[in-house]
């Protein structure tokens, strides 16, 4: 293993000797997102963070719609929505995963409720995204939207910009 973005998992071959090498995609445990995972339970986050690499997507816009559709007309746009859909749905049970892995006792371990909030503000800022796309796609700016940075809400008024930190 290293300590960098991308380790190293090496796995015996099933049937055959020798070894099967493949890259997890995680913070180095050096850095202050991997620092917070305690070693005994590594290997669960490892897990999730593999398996949320490989759905984790792009934040959808109005404007990747109207290329799908200009491209494959509403097909297009149908299916990529589906798609993102089924991203969320899969980075979503992910975490599930990943939580009940932790979860041996009645309460969760106090280290995971920000690993989990951060997590999960990344999947809502995803999931907003893409709502807000589908509905200025469908039916226009039909309102004021708060801008979401690193799932901070943000609202600009006339006079000031008010911002609403979401819990965990």
């Amino acid at each position: 293993m290293t300590e960098g973005a991308i380790e190293t998992r090496l796995t015996p071959r099933t049937g055959a000797t020798g070894w099967h090498a493949e890259s997890v995609h995680v913070a180095g445990w050096r850095t202050p997102e991997g620092a917070r995972i305690p070693a005994g339970y590594r290997w669960q986050y490892t897990r999730y963070a593999d398996r949320r690499h490989e759905t984790r997507e792009s934040c959808l816009q109005e404007g990747d719609l109207r290329e799908a559709a200009a491209k494959d007309g509403a097909a297009g746009v149908d299916k990529l929505v589906r798609h993102q859909q089924a991203q969320l749905t899969k980075w979503y049970d992910a975490l599930d995963e990943f939580i009940s892995s932790v979860h041996a006792t009645e309460a969760l371990p106090g280290w995971v409720a920000p690993v989990v909030g951060d997590e999960l503000k990344d999947w809502h800022r995803t999931r907003e995204f893409l709502t807000s796309a589908v509905m200025k796609y469908h039916h226009g700016d039909v309102a004021p939207r708060p801008d979401t940075v690193f799932a901070t809400l943000g609202f600009e008024f006339s006079t000031t910009r008010f911002e609403l930190a979401p819990d965990h």
